[in-house]
């Protein structure tokens, strides 16, 4: 790509927009990998004229690549300019409202497309459903769905989606019921959606229900299936039936991996790293899940010897096939990494390896800031809370609970209570519970 690209300015071909967009579509497609979203940019920034689909094409990159603060920020200055969205451009943008949980530009964006004669077109109600699925605003998401003309499978998926995300699974299992009554063939993603709602033990009776209807269907042969839905009971602590599933096709590298996270889950280190040994001796190769669990088991009984051999075989794993090196599963691996290490009190193993990530997202920032506050060192993690700051990575609730966790432990009242502040003054995040707990157990202990 960067070859090309240094033959297009040679030919001096940069000034055209065709061009021009394709190689903003081209580093943002590329991002996950070489890090190179701020070519995306430089491309852009370049331009001596755009048209619409040069703002869509940088739009897109950034919400594609977890820079959605940016994606929403050059949305605004697309209207600023006098450049009208289009569908494309609000499916970006309001998805990127989503993933930062941002209620309030949400709602500015579905005013937008009301306006612009937009709120029927199937990808942008579709985009608003998970968005407000994901602010826990169900009765919003509701109401955009009922108003879609003539939902197709995706809109009634991503409704289930949205309803099961708010926690009310019993809701989302009788909204599926509808789609056979709709004369609608549920498919695979209909019961990915029912799965993902299945997430604590209160709800293994909804499980196991969701399971037999799955097992009496033609999807029970997909391996994806089958890996939700051992996946799903472990989340409901039925580990007897994860495993049985888990044996009927014990082949499965996908199955080994939930079965090694499930067990980390439930605290049960000591089967999950054996389980994690025993799939080199059954010659099965290790998915990214499969170390992030079983590094996590490490993390949970502080084996840091065994930590430490684990990582440094996904090391040499991910040197040795390059292409997975800087992916996204990559990322996951290591900042359970640095989780563990801060877990295990090796903060000097947890900051190196930080360092040393070519992405840094607000999950590995919030990962090493977890190790040095957990730690007692909220000092340095409020000086890596200000870095995090000047990167330009938004921080999340998480990042801000684990800041609060740290003060309430440390008795520290005015750094607490200025964070939560923080959130909602300088950052536009809304308190989760998490966060109010943390609060409440601070001004209880000062």
């Amino acid at each position: 790509g960067k070859e090309l690209h240094r033959e297009v300015h040679k030919n001096g071909y940069g000034a055209h927009t065709f061009v021009a967009n394709s190689l903003i579509q081209m580093y943002g497609s590329c991002h996950a990998e070489n890090g190179d979203l701020d070519h995306a940019k430089i491309v852009f920034n370049r331009m001596p004229a755009r048209n619409l689909a040069s703002w869509n094409a940088l739009i897109a990159a950034c919400a594609r690549n977890d820079q959605c603060q940016d994606a929403l920020e050059i949305f605004y200055r697309m209207s600023l300019q006098g450049e009208r969205p289009d569908d494309l451009t609000f499916v970006s943008a309001i998805d990127s409202c989503g993933i930062l949980r941002s209620l309030r530009d949400g709602k500015l964006l579905h005013e937008q497309t009301l306006e612009a004669g937009l709120v029927h077109n199937t990808a942008v109600a579709n985009t608003l459903i998970t968005m407000y699925g994901k602010c826990q605003r169900l009765d919003s998401a509701w109401s955009v769905f009922a108003d879609i003309p003539n939902p197709d499978i995706s809109s009634w998926n991503i409704g289930i989606a949205a309803i099961a995300k708010g926690g009310a699974t019993a809701s989302a299992i009788s909204f599926s019921f509808r789609i056979n009554l709709e004369g609608i063939k549920p498919d695979g993603a209909t019961f990915i959606a029912l799965i993902d709602s299945c997430a604590s033990p209160n709800s293994l009776p909804d499980a196991k229900r969701i399971a037999s209807w799955i097992g009496d269907s033609e999807f029970w042969s997909d391996p994806r299936l089958r890996d939700a839905t051992i996946d799903m009971f472990g989340r409901c602590d039925d580990l007897d039936t994860a495993r049985a599933i888990f044996l009927e096709n014990p082949t499965s590298a996908a199955g080994w991996a939930k079965m090694v996270a499930n067990y980390a889950r439930n605290g049960d280190s000591r089967t999950a790293i054996n389980l994690f040994k025993q799939m080199d001796l059954e010659g099965v190769k290790p998915v990214a899940l499969a170390f992030v669990g079983a590094i996590a088991a490490c993390s949970n009984s502080a084996a840091l010897g065994e930590g430490e051999a684990i990582h440094a075989c996904f090391e040499e794993e991910e040197h040795a096939d390059r292409e997975t090196e800087h992916g996204p599963s990559t990322d996951m691996v290591h900042n359970a990494a640095i989780h563990m290490y801060g877990r295990c009190g090796s903060l000097g193993r947890a900051d190196s390896l930080f360092r040393s990530l070519r992405r840094q997202s607000v999950v590995s920032w919030t990962s090493i800031i977890r190790a040095f506050a957990s730690n007692g060192r909220v000092d340095l993690g409020f000086r890596l809370f200000r870095e995090m700051q000047l990167q330009g990575t938004p921080p999340s609730a998480v990042t801000m609970a684990e800041l609060q966790s740290a003060c309430a432990h440390l008795g520290l009242l005015r750094d607490g209570l200025d964070s939560l502040a923080s959130m909602l003054l300088d950052h536009g995040i809304a308190p989760t519970a998490e966060n109010y707990a943390c609060i409440a157990d601070l001004l209880r202990r000062s």
